[in-house]
């Protein structure tokens, strides 16, 4: 097969890239590209490139993994954790989970008490949990066997809420290490979340249970992990998915489907009072964000570009396509298109608000992928994607599983919306 490559041209160097000049707060600009240390290839499948993935063997199986928070991004890659600058690009520190007992980094999350790094220890000894401080990248903590056999399922603050075998939850203390309470749903239900110093929720699974229809929630303290009851949602409440979001005063958020003997298409939102079950409102319009605000728990609904904010409670309007409300809404939808052309293996990186036209950043980047929308920075969100650079293009490895080419100059690319 033919190596797709192109000229080498300013992302092409194996060091950080900044932007400079007026142009780089326009939407769309590059703001700064980094070179990433993993081994990664572009594959080629039914005559075209698609998006890079990290090489595949029998030491190493993870890719770019990310999250962030207050302006630092935190990237795993394989055993190599790292904190970058959001608003710079510049790297704070990288260090080898190896000194952690950690062969590769399978999940990140960030706590009030530091970065909870989950993965794989050395062949044979398991999975390995521990805390890493977000100022050094040093070890703060590895945690003991509870923690290890768990997959962390969200965090809020130092709580952390585990799921450990099929129907066992726990909720830890990142800081102490302590396990604060576990509790076991019913056999076809899995915990949904809410928040997790309030009340939690547990439905149906719908691939254990085989049901389809949303009919009752299960309620748990958050705080003690002990049972609060079964709610019914009422007839008009009932929904074909489970809830989406919730907020701390007790709403719950389902999603609505309308099928049709061909397929299913997005039917609006119900608004169901989380401790009666009885329906509060429903909208066409989808619920985009939930947001507390003095006290008050508002949701930000989207129909096309339309957005308004509304009280959770009741569905009154608050505001209506206001900056407040497009702000309060904060949500980045990135989109990646592949362009006309056979065998190209660009994709064109398009940014989009709610209410706001789409702008494109058309960097000749290979096998681009998005890593995350979203990102607060000072000069507004970025989105975070990764791909090869135009000239990093090799003949295929021979030790990979994956047909394609093996780039030699992956990089990490923070883009402006």
């Amino acid at each position: 097969m033919d190596i797709y490559a192109l000229e080498p041209n300013e992302i092409s160097p194996d060091e950080l890239v900044t932007c400079e000049g007026e142009e780089c707060e326009e939407p769309g600009a590059l703001r700064w590209s980094l070179p990433l240390d993993g081994e990664y290839v572009v594959p080629f499948e039914y005559d075209e490139y698609t998006a890079m993935l990290p090489i595949e063997t029998l030491e190493f199986t993870s890719g770019p993994i990310m999250t962030h928070r207050d302006g630092v991004v935190f990237l795993g890659e394989r055993d190599i954790l790292m904190a970058v600058d959001a608003n710079t690009g510049e790297r704070l520190w990288r260090e080898s989970m190896e000194s952690e007992h950690l062969r590769s980094i399978e999940r990140l999350h960030v706590t009030d008490a530091g970065v909870l790094v989950s993965g794989n220890r050395p062949q044979g000894e398991g999975r390995g949990m521990v805390l890493i401080d977000v100022e050094s990248g040093t070890g703060l903590n590895t945690f003991d066997d509870e923690w290890r056999s768990a997959w962390v399922q969200r965090v809020d603050g130092n709580r952390v809420l585990l799921s450990a075998g099929a129907d066992l939850y726990m909720m830890g203390d990142a800081e102490s290490g302590e396990i604060l309470w576990s509790a076991e749903v019913d056999e076809d239900e899995r915990i949904i979340s809410g928040p997790l110093d309030g009340v939690l929720y547990a439905a149906d699974n719908p691939g254990r249970s085989g049901t389809t229809i949303l009919s009752s929630l299960s309620r748990i303290d958050g705080e003690t992990g002990q049972g609060l009851g079964r709610v019914d949602l009422s007839d008009e409440a009932r929904a074909p998915r489970p809830a989406r979001s919730f907020t701390g005063t007790q709403e719950v958020i389902l999603s609505r489907l309308e099928c049709d003997v061909e397929k299913c298409e997005p039917g609006g939102m119900s608004v169901v009072d989380g401790e009666t079950g009885e329906l509060l409102w429903d909208s066409r319009p989808f619920a985009f964000d939930v947001a507390e605000e003095d006290g008050r728990w508002l949701v930000n609904l989207r129909e096309g570009d339309d957005v308004r904010m509304v009280d959770a409670r009741t569905g009154e309007a608050v505001r209506e396509d206001t900056p407040d409300a497009m702000e309060n809404v904060g949500r980045l939808r990135t989109e990646l298109e592949y362009p006309d052309g056979y065998g190209d293996p660009r994709r064109q990186v398009a940014l989009r608000f709610p209410g706001q036209d789409a702008t494109a950043w058309d960097g000749d980047v290979i096998g681009p992928e998005l890593l995350s929308p979203g990102i607060d920075s000072e000069n507004g969100p970025i989105a975070m994607v990764y791909g090869c650079a135009p000239d990093g293009l090799e003949p295929e490895p021979s030790d990979t599983s994956r047909p394609g080419s093996l780039c030699v100059k992956p990089r990490l690319f923070a883009i402006g919306s």
